[in-house]
C-alpha cells in the first residue's frame, strides 16, 4: 500500500478527501453515487439515511479500497 502526503482527493483535485467527501461530495464519484443511492450528492445527513450494504457497494464501485 502506497502511503500519500497529499491531503488532495486524487480522483477530483478539488478537495482534501475524507470520508465525507468519497462517499458524498467527491465529482468525479458521482455518476457511481447515483447508481447504488440513487444520489449525486450527499451530507451527514443523508450518510446517516443510507443502509451499509449500499455504502459498502458505493466504496466497491469507487475502486479506492482495493
Amino acid at each position: 500500500m502506497k502511503v500519500r502526503s497529499d491531503p488532495t482527493c486524487p480522483l477530483c483535485q478539488e478537495e482534501e478527501e475524507t470520508a465525507l467527501h468519497l462517499l458524498g461530495r467527491c465529482s468525479a464519484l458521482s455518476a457511481t453515487r447515483f447508481t447504488p443511492l440513487g444520489l449525486y450528492c450527499m451530507d451527514y445527513t443523508d450518510l446517516g439515511n443510507i443502509r451499509w450494504p449500499l455504502l459498502l457497494k458505493l466504496a466497491k464501485a469507487s475502486m479506492r479500497f482495493l
